[in-house]
């Protein structure tokens, strides 16, 4: 719905149907790309849990596509990110049809694909920073409905999900995603809710025992609060009553010590259990071709020697890249990833701190954890904050004043001939 603003601009606003087609949709989009197996990896095959996820996923396409088609005036989007994810996973189908399987990986291509279009159509339809809370928001929620049912897991040491089977590191990347948001939210219009769902979300990140997702989340708040227009006072006060107890807890308690060393923390071993699969990685092409193309999206594990196990996942998205999609799709997903972060930096001062947040956070967690160029809320994350900040949105947001329903102090700065313009 479209309604004149005061002053003579145009403000785009969502009604109450467009707002529930949103939510479900990002819902809808959170459930296929989420676990619904623990340990369990597509290999070809009638697979059920993959059919039942195609099917949310093309819901979900299906109502993007409903309100895009039914947006009056559709926002101007880029396609830059379109065209990468798509490159990224034609080379990987290529790759597979080489190595003498193709039909898992091209399957997994055309979710991706799918996934990404579903995104690119809400931008269409909606502004972006009202997607990106309908999709963080939904994350949140299916993050805590897994922390809440799974609560008896602590028992064995790291938080898990219950009726949502996420594993601990997914679990931590939902609620670290829905944090950023509430951060976000937090910086520009301070409430108490904010205080308690930010401290209840970091908790579960705490509790999961990620290493990785807590030492991503905690810079990626840094730099949304550095890269916000104007910073309230309360949040300032807060941020600088924080940092000498972070001081403490890093350098003269044993909290973060016992964190790291503890089976909570998995060890700091596992970090040379994913260097014996990088290593591997490097040696897994069998032909030159395979080494520039790979061998496809399926390939989730790689075979390990000279270890007491024979195979491993990668634990890393750019190994993933290099052994899924080869030299060409290695050099994609660092196209794509430098990308979005430079124009993210670039975007509007109201929203670059999320953006740039957003785009630290997903490529902090891929160093260190595979998915981020697979059917995976971190994808998603990152798409949807690369398709926002790409160039033809930029230049839109440039000719609108507002595209969120102005808070009131905002209309009442308006409501005078003579006020002067926010």
């Amino acid at each position: 719905m479209t309604t004149p603003a005061r002053g003579g601009h145009d403000r785009r606003t969502l009604d109450d149907v467009s707002t529930r087609r949103l939510l479900l949709c990002c819902l809808l989009l959170v459930a296929a790309t989420v676990s619904w197996r623990r340990g369990v990896y597509f290999e070809g095959g009638l697979d059920p849990v993959v059919a039942a996820k195609g099917v949310v996923s093309v819901a979900a396409f299906l109502l993007a596509l409903g309100a895009a088609r039914a947006a009056p005036a559709p926002h101007p989007r880029g396609s830059r990110t379109l065209v990468l994810v798509t490159t990224y996973a034609a080379v990987a189908t290529l790759g597979a049809l080489v190595a003498g399987d193709p039909l898992p990986s091209a399957v997994l291509g055309v979710r991706v694909v799918l996934l990404a279009s579903t995104v690119h159509l809400l931008l269409r339809a909606c502004p972006a920073t009202t997607v990106a809370r309908a999709m963080f928001a939904s994350m949140g929620a299916v993050g805590l409905l897994a922390a809440a049912s799974g609560a008896g897991t602590l028992a064995g040491g790291r938080l898990s999900g219950g009726v949502v089977p996420l594993a601990p590191n997914e679990l931590a990347g939902l609620c670290g995603l829905a944090l950023l948001l509430v951060v976000w939210e937090g910086v520009r219009r301070p409430a108490m809710w904010q205080l308690a769902l930010g401290a209840v979300l970091l908790g579960v990140v705490w509790l999961t025992g990620s290493r990785t997702a807590l030492a991503t989340v905690v810079p990626s708040s840094a730099v949304l609060l550095v890269l916000a227009p104007r910073v309230p006072r309360a949040v300032f006060a807060g941020v600088a009553c924080a940092v000498p107890v972070l001081g403490y807890l890093v350098l003269a308690s044993p909290l973060l010590a016992d964190f790291l060393q503890s089976d909570r923390g998995s060890g700091i071993g596992t970090l040379n259990s994913r260097t014996v699969a990088w290593s591997a990685a490097i040696d897994y092409p069998r032909s030159e071709l395979q080494r520039w193309l790979g061998a496809g999206l399926s390939v989730k594990r790689i075979p390990v020697s000279g270890q007491y196990w024979n195979e491993q996942i990668f634990d890393s998205s750019w190994v993933s890249a290099l052994v899924q999609a080869g030299l060409v799709g290695l050099a994609i997903l660092l196209v794509l990833a430098a990308s979005a972060l430079v124009c993210a930096v670039r975007a509007t001062p109201a929203e670059r701190g999320l953006w740039a947040a957003v785009v630290v956070f997903c490529v902090g967690r891929s160093l260190l954890e595979s998915g981020l160029m697979d059917a995976t809320p971190a994808f998603l994350a990152l798409v949807l904050a690369a398709m926002a900040t790409e160039p033809a949105g930029r230049r839109s947001m440039s000719n609108r004043h507002a595209e969120w329903p102005a808070t009131p102090s905002m209309e009442a700065s308006r409501g005078g001939a003579g006020s002067r313009s926010m």
